[in-house]
């Protein structure tokens, strides 16, 4: 298998890996009254985009020549999320601010939302250095 699409692959699994630990991490905090089970659902909701990208990165590494027009979108999918972690990784400090995190929820969640970061810029700089000739590989 080329390397760019076991590279493609992985980034399938990572997309699924990334959904799993943020919805666990987010939608299983300790939180009393309604304020639980919004959390809960606003974090399916806003995370649920990221299984449209794994299927794309899967249908990119199995059916490349097909599937080329993905690309771009895989592109732009993986530059939202990104750019969606720095005000989520704000809003947490915010919350440490205020008090509402403290201790072990606000090292894990800062430890798990830079992690995530950083892998998905890695992934979002592998995306943009493909030219198009190598895509169909």
């Amino acid at each position: 298998m080329p390397l760019v699409k076991t590279l493609l692959f992985i980034a399938a699994v990572w997309e699924l890996l990334r959904f799993a630990v943020l919805y666990l991490l987010f939608a299983t905090q300790v939180t009393t009254g309604i304020g639980a089970s919004v959390d809960h659902f606003i974090t399916l909701w806003f995370g649920a985009p990221q299984l449209a990208l794994a299927a794309g990165f899967l249908f990119m590494a199995l059916y490349p020549e097909r599937y080329a027009a993905f690309m771009n979108l895989l592109r732009l999918g993986k530059l939202l999320a990104t750019a969606a972690a720095v005000p989520a990784l704000a809003m947490q400090i915010l919350a440490a601010i205020d008090g509402e995190l403290v201790g072990a929820a606000f090292g894990t969640r800062m430890i798990a939302g830079l992690g995530v970061l950083a892998i998905d810029a890695l992934l979002l700089i592998f995306l943009i250095s493909l030219r198009n000739e190598e895509q169909v590989e």
